[in-house]
């Protein structure tokens, strides 16, 4: 895992994934006041506003369409400061891992000043920012007009041009937009038209992009994708043994917890259990990446009957189903706190589900399984987590013992795993090696 965290790929897509945020936050907000200038305008319900006796009504809405405003411009401008850091860090520092010739950012900054440095409308909703922050909320204004008669009203919500000159911090190419505006703005245009300039100039950059980095995302990619299939092997490895020594059911689907989102879920249990449902897992797996035929064999396997037929491996005569006589879900706790002191420094038959295990503090498995769990070691090497007992020792002091455990879905943090050098080998080799998160 240090290996893919410290790869230039990494830091690459990782700087992309931060922008992609900022692009996100400026989509949305554009969305939601968006809406509600489609209602006020076109929608019939809006009409109820338009009566006297509902005026506070219209001026509660003529309200949230400023404050959605003031959050448009608002993203607007991080999306311009967040762009110009990344253009920065990848052309300022020659001595930078990440570091392409300024020649490769000429394309870029002609677009840029093209769509939005040298044109009055996008220096007018860039500007409006800094009026928000310096000067004060403008009016928003509720108008109507009709060509004829018999013409559908026209509902409109602008700004008045006249509020917006008291201010003196327009530039001269903001204020070109001013004088040429007349009396109002249009607010739907505005944001419609700066919204086409952004969405055009990011479908671009995001392409561009990665084509600087092409090599370095690529190789991250395939190791991340790597990363899953190991994990993926581990949870359809651990899940019968599940079946077979615990009353625990746990859902065949959830060993792709860490691949699979909601959508492909949902597309996997749309399809009949049994193989056909596997092979559906596979078609999906193969949408992130190649899928290994080892891989597709434990698949197969797994679902090589439906639910009902399926027979766990069998125990022996004599040892029951486990049960635990503890259990713990969604909580954020540390081991310490359980221990009874009357038993030792010894956790025994407990179930932690979706939990958040803390440390600092070092465990000692026995007969101690966990699916599906991650583990974070707080910027360490996650080797640095194994604790290898001597031959020669019969006991560890200060450690906590987990003796016939289960762990299902929870996240370890700043937690050591102590045992023989034979125990923990198994842990460090894949595909049991504990992801860092």
């Amino acid at each position: 895992m240090d290996e893919i965290r410290e790869s230039p790929g990494y830091e690459a897509y990782r700087a992309l994934e931060s922008l992609g945020w900022s692009v996100y936050t400026f989509r949305r907000n554009f969305e939601d006041l968006r809406r509600l200038l489609r209602y006020l305008a076109d929608d019939p319900r809006a009409e109820e506003l338009l009566p006297l006796r509902n005026r506070d009504r219209l001026h509660d809405a003529l309200r949230e369409v400023v404050r959605l405003l003031h959050n448009f411009v608002a993203a607007a401008m991080s999306l311009v400061w967040h762009t110009n850091r990344l253009r920065h860090d990848i052309h300022a520092d020659p001595t930078a891992r990440l570091h392409r010739d300024s020649s490769l950012d000429e394309e870029m900054a002609r677009r840029i000043k093209e769509a939005f440095v040298e044109d009055p409308l996008s220096q007018f909703v860039q500007k409006l920012r800094a009026y928000t922050q310096k000067f004060g909320l403008p009016s928003a204004a509720f108008t109507m007009s009709q060509k004829e008669p018999t013409d559908r009203l026209l509902r409109r919500i602008h700004l008045p041009v006249a509020e917006l000159e008291k201010w003196e911090g327009w530039n001269a190419t903001a204020r070109e937009y001013l004088d040429a505006a007349g009396e109002n703005i249009d607010i739907a245009f505005v944001v419609d038209e700066y919204e086409r300039r952004v969405r055009e100039l990011y479908t671009w950059f995001e392409h561009h992009y990665r084509g600087l980095y092409s090599d370095e995302l690529a190789e991250y990619h395939r190791k991340g994708w790597d990363l899953h299939l190991l994990q993926l092997e581990n949870s359809i490895a651990v899940h019968p043994r599940i079946l077979a020594h615990t009353s625990i059911r746990p859902r065949r689907e959830e060993v792709f917890v860490t691949v699979f989102g909601s959508d492909d879920f949902a597309s996997l249990e749309a399809a009949p259990d049994g193989p056909e449902r596997g092979e559906r897992a596979i078609m999906l797996l193969e949408h992130f990446g190649p899928v290994p035929y080892k891989v597709k064999d434990a698949i197969r396997a797994l679902y090589a009957e439906p639910v009902g037929g399926q027979v766990a491996d069998a125990l022996p005569a004599n040892e029951a189903l486990w049960e635990p006589a503890r259990t713990v879900r969604g909580e954020t706790i540390r081991l310490t706190q359980l221990v009874d002191d009357s038993v030792g420094e010894t956790l025994d038959r407990v179930l932690f589900e979706d939990c958040e295990i803390v440390g600092p503090v070092v465990v000692v498995p026995i007969d101690t399984d966990f699916e599906a769990c991650t583990w974070d070691v707080i910027g360490s090497n996650p080797r640095e987590m194994f604790w290898e007992i001597a031959p020669e020792k019969t006991a560890v002091i200060g450690a906590v013992a987990l003796r016939r455990c289960l762990f299902v879905r929870c996240n370890f943090i700043r937690v050591g795993v102590a045992g023989r050098e034979q125990y923990l080998a198994g842990w460090q080799q894949a595909p049991r090696v504990p992801p860092n998160h």
